[in-house]
């Protein structure tokens, strides 16, 4: 007796997230590329709800047909659904057509400091533009460096205190913002 298995594709389940519609938003531009795909900044079509901004940052996965890379997609979402940390970027929404993460728009706009009209997103652009203003004494003094530190640090005690390893940390994963605080976040699935 022989005994015949099908192996059919199964899509991920995304069941008790909140989901939002892709065709609800309007991309307003690209922040970053990542091998599973882009992140862009986009703007709600429909209203939004009262003390919620209508700017958001979409993580848009590559059109893949491989269903480890949308089981992979879907783990990621449901993961950051859970965290609930002032240093890691908030997670907002999942879409399954195409596959895609709703989370926290956050930046830095320099013109709070000075007649500059340059916003940034990462800890890796704040650091380069600040050098190239030469302007990194005066965030010193301010302790924004100092604050940052702090919050990359709290942010990973906190996914460590939460059996979760980051694996790919580095200063383009650093949110920054006028707040003087960051947020840990990844272009990859690796949170």
């Amino acid at each position: 007796m022989s005994l015949c298995l099908s192996m059919k594709a199964v899509i991920p389940r995304i069941t008790g997230l909140p989901t939002f519609k892709y065709e609800d938003m309007e991309e307003i531009g690209v922040i970053g590329h990542g091998s599973f795909g882009v992140v862009l900044k986009v703007k709600h079509l429909a209203p939004v709800r009262d003390g919620e901004t209508d700017t958001v940052v979409i993580k848009k996965l590559s059109d893949s047909e491989e269903i480890d890379d949308q089981k992979e997609f879907v783990k990621e979402a449901r993961m950051l659904f859970t965290i609930q940390h002032n240093s890691i970027v908030s997670f907002k929404a999942f879409c399954q057509r195409p596959y895609a993460i709703m989370l926290e728009y956050v930046h830095f706009d320099f013109s709070v400091f000075s007649n500059c009209d340059k916003k940034v997103h990462s800890l890796q652009e704040f650091l380069a533009f600040v050098d190239t203003q030469q302007v990194l004494e005066n965030f010193n003094e301010c302790g924004i460096i100092t604050r940052i530190a702090k919050d990359v640090a709290s942010g990973l005690c906190y996914l460590h205190r939460n059996g979760i390893v980051h694996r790919d940390l580095k200063t383009s994963n650093v949110l920054v913002s006028n707040q003087h605080y960051s947020n840990i976040t990844s272009k990859e699935p690796s949170l």
